[in-house]
């Protein structure tokens, strides 16, 4: 949620986690839903294409992935955030930027149709 009024383009958070290969990202939501003891764990997997190739942020794990950007809630309408790949030492790294001027304490989404465009 916004704490104060943000413009557009304003950086918010990285999507941090794991970054793993798509076959290996298959395998591990296979395993985490055959080894979730209850119903109030979450997987928390973002796909996107780097290098040719589809790649997977997993940040389910909170000691691997400790920000906030695994907590930001998806859309179907659009959101108010977008993902951008952002390339550090070679390496991609997600991030959201504001898409248009957001008020404070309007809750953040992003627009999930963007992933298919990350993708393909």
């Amino acid at each position: 949620m916004a704490a104060e009024d943000i413009p557009t383009g304003r950086f918010i958070c990285e999507y941090t986690g794991e970054i793993i290969s798509e076959e290996e990202a298959i395998k591990r939501e296979d395993d985490y839903s055959l080894n979730c003891a209850d119903e109030t764990m979450a997987c928390y997997m973002y796909f996107f294409q780097h290098a040719k190739k589809v790649m997977c942020v997993d940040a389910t794990s909170p000691e691997k992935a400790p920000g906030y950007g695994r907590l930001i809630n998806h859309s179907r309408k659009g959101g108010n955030l977008e993902t951008v790949k952002h390339i550090v030492d070679k390496e991609p790294h997600l991030i959201f930027i504001s898409k248009r001027n957001i008020k404070k304490g309007e809750e953040f989404s992003y627009d999930v149709s963007f992933i298919y465009y990350l993708l393909y």
